[in-house]
């Protein structure tokens, strides 16, 4: 159940274990200095959708890395304007000519119907029918994670894009702080970039599947397995946080969500160390260890990719 309420912070998937190539050792941090191409630095914190931003708001190393810095920089630059944001998603989460119904077996929209209304959620089909399948499966799957935290998940930013809480999303806060301190704020990516990836990186077919895959599952341990990775973000274990996500991950997925994306950020990153006397990056800490990560291409870039030790609790 955790692909799409991962997307953009681990990016879990349900899926068998498949090998992977072996990734340089990083010390546990979440907070990380680049240097040595010239007098420019970057900072770059790995962020977490289901984890507050408090830690963020006291932490002395972050707040004096964004006050220094002159850019602020996320996976995409963040609309305080949500409406906006979800306009611009729109074209991506519809299917004018499909449904539900049409999509699943009698038999399996009765089974659907039964655990939306088992689960509080009794309505949702009516006003949700036309959607793509995953946008439901992510509303169903953050629904989850929620009971299983409590009041700790009422206020946070559940999965991504999809119910985003500003207030509290680690994202959001810095690019908030970002424009509060009249720094330059920008995204890596567009947020027609990251739908795209998030309602059409599988068909709509395979979406309702994972979607009954979920409904008839319900007993799995999904609800643990994102505390667990909660309790790894906290240790700012970034290596084992992030072998736990290559455990379930494809490689085809492994390419379309995290591969293919940081390679197009890196000739970005470069150029802001280049261009700027510092920089403030925040993106998804799945983003920064493995093979293909940020802070392992940096460092094969001949860039010094140092730790900066912070206080998460």
């Amino acid at each position: 159940m955790l692909r799409q309420l991962f997307l953009f912070t681990f990016v879990l998937a349900n899926l068998p274990a498949q090998a992977q190539t072996p990734s340089p050792a990083f010390e546990k941090s979440l907070f990380w200095e680049i240097s040595g191409k010239g007098k420019s630095k970057m900072y770059i914190l790995g962020t977490h959708h289901l984890y507050t931003n408090d830690f963020v708001k006291k932490s002395e190393p972050i707040q004096k890395a964004l006050k220094k810095s002159n850019v602020v920089v996320g996976e995409i630059a963040i609309d305080t304007n949500q409406m906006r944001m979800a306009f611009k998603m729109m074209k991506f989460m519809f299917m004018p000519d499909n449904s539900l119904k049409k999509l699943l077996s009698p038999e399996d929209y009765k089974l659907l119907e039964k655990y939306c209304s088992d689960n509080g959620m009794a309505d949702i089909l009516s006003k949700m029918n036309n959607v793509k399948p995953i946008i439901l499966y992510q509303t169903l799957s953050a629904k989850k994670y929620a009971d299983a935290v409590g009041e700790q998940g009422k206020t946070l930013d559940m999965g991504g894009m999809q119910g985003m809480n500003m207030d509290n999303s680690i994202d959001a806060y810095v690019q908030k702080e970002g424009t509060r301190q009249k720094k330059q704020v920008r995204g890596l990516e567009e947020i027609e970039d990251q739908a795209n990836i998030l309602f059409n990186g599988y068909s709509v077919e395979r979406q309702a599947e994972m979607l009954m895959e979920l409904v008839k599952n319900d007993k799995d341990e999904s609800g643990n397995d994102l505390q667990k990775m909660n309790g790894l973000y906290e240790a700012q274990d970034i290596e084992t946080l992030f072998a736990m996500t290559q455990q379930h991950m494809t490689p085809e997925e492994n390419k379309m969500l995290l591969t293919n994306r940081n390679n197009k950020w890196i000739p970005q990153l470069e150029k802001l160390l280049e261009n700027h006397k510092a920089t403030f990056v925040a993106v998804g800490a799945g983003h920064l260890v493995g093979a293909d990560g940020v802070l392992t291409q940096l460092r094969a870039k001949g860039y010094t990719v140092k730790p900066i030790a912070i206080v998460i609790k």
